[in-house]
């Protein structure tokens, strides 16, 4: 199961600039922008079977509304609301590993919540801050995470936050163990209740008092926890998006050939109703977390040791299609898809790469790229590994790795309404 991403230790900058801007950039690729020269490329993964080849219509992307802030250099966006983004910002001693911050996503004022964690006396990382209007919550792991991740100790904090001061209140503890017994969680925040998953190591499954995998909450305003979700799968992964919680659970752990085959499950928090439970039938490992809203699933799928991967979207008829080539990162509203990708421009003698965020309209069956901008010119531009909204998109851009002049360094913040 896949854990935060290690981190490279490197120089922090000082305080945070923040300014509005366009959101039409300096250079954009030329050509039509919902259909570049080269889409698939060498180390693509084939399209399975039984999918439908991009059965979208390609169409200029549609007006949206669109505010820019900017953020300093080795920031990378986590999570946002509608009003609010968190995100993690690299330094350069090895502890503390990061800083944790919050941006108003209205105002574009900045502030770092936390700069060392709760357990920095025994030099513990933070890592994957999540949030919402109300509250956040953090992973602390103890130290070197990659080093030793099969013996290591997590503890998952959350804090009650007031959104107009971004004022984070005292941490609470919400779970706790080791990586020899219960799995790194994944989580996220919906109000005052943070969710998580609880998911037991494959070596011990055998043992009939192992409890099933569950998705887990704790409601900070009144402390009452409960079960939300429980399965006798395995989960695989889990995002919270808009009050749901998709989980992809496995019935075996993975088979011979390294593929875990998921099903992919949809439950409202408030109710615990499974939404929707769907076999995705996946051919390879899910690149990130797969995404859920109104009966529609989305993700992408990786293969072992190489290649690019796929998008795929799934109908509430079950009808599978090939969204995109290159993609990553998927997420779905009720309106729209989005996910980060990647496409060329040029010849296939002489490419010239392009970093966009691709869109689908599930209601007019159409798909656009919202944005399309050089890697060179302005950086890789990201949407975000945790849930969606039903109206907003936030993405970013990580131009401090591909350049060294002081115009490099800093990370551009975009915000979509519709």
């Amino acid at each position: 199961m896949m854990g935060p991403a290690a981190r490279l230790a490197i120089p922090v900058l000082l305080a945070v600039a923040l300014s509005t801007a366009s959101c039409v950039p300096a250079e954009r690729p030329s050509g039509a922008l919902g259909d570049p020269v080269i889409e698939q490329s060498i180390g693509t993964l084939p399209a399975r079977a039984d999918a439908r080849v991009i059965p979208f219509r390609d169409v200029d992307a549609p007006p949206m509304a669109c505010k820019e802030w900017e953020l300093p250099e080795k920031v990378t966006l986590e999570d946002y609301t509608d009003n609010l983004a968190a995100y993690y910002q690299t330094t350069e001693v090895e502890h503390p590993n990061a800083y944790l911050g919050l941006l108003d996503l209205r105002t574009g004022r900045s502030v770092l919540f936390r700069k060392q964690a709760v357990n920095a006396a025994e030099q513990w990382d933070m890592f994957a801050p999540r949030l919402s209007d109300q509250a956040i919550a953090w992973e602390e792991v103890t130290p070197g995470e990659g080093n030793d991740m099969g013996n290591a100790g997590w503890k998952l904090y959350a804090a009650t936050l007031d959104r107009g001061s971004l004022l984070v209140g005292k941490p609470v503890k919400v779970a706790e163990g080791r990586t020899d017994s219960v799995s790194r969680p994944f989580y996220g925040v919906d109000g005052t209740i943070v969710y998580w998953t609880h998911v037991a190591r494959p070596a011990l499954r055998t043992a009939r008092t192992t409890p099933a995998d569950s998705v887990d909450s704790l409601d900070l305003s009144t402390g009452k926890t409960r079960t939300v979700h429980s399965s006798m799968r395995y989960i695989d992964g889990f995002k919270l998006s808009a009050g749901v919680a998709i989980t992809t659970e496995a019935t075996a752990y993975p088979r011979a050939d390294g593929v875990a085959h998921l099903n992919a499950v949809a439950v409202d928090v408030r109710t615990t109703k499974v939404l929707r439970s769907a076999v995705l039938g996946n051919g390879y490992n899910l690149s990130h977390f797969a995404d859920y809203a109104d009966g529609w699933f989305f993700w992408t799928e990786i293969a072992d040791g190489g290649g690019e991967p796929i998008a795929y979207i799934m109908d509430p008829h079950g009808n599978v299609s090939l969204a995109s080539y290159r993609s990553a990162n998927p997420m779905i509203s009720p309106r729209y898809a989005f996910c980060q990708s990647s496409a060329a421009t040029g010849s296939p003698s002489a490419p010239r790469q392009v970093s966009q965020i691709r869109g689908i309209d599930l209601q007019a069956r159409t798909r656009f790229v919202l944005m399309a901008e050089y890697p060179d010119t302005t950086g890789v531009w990201c949407t975000t590994i945790a849930g969606s909204r039903r109206n907003t998109l936030v993405v970013s851009s990580n131009m401090w790795v591909f350049g060294e002049g002081p115009e490099w360094k800093k990370t551009p913040v975009r915000v979509y309404r519709w």
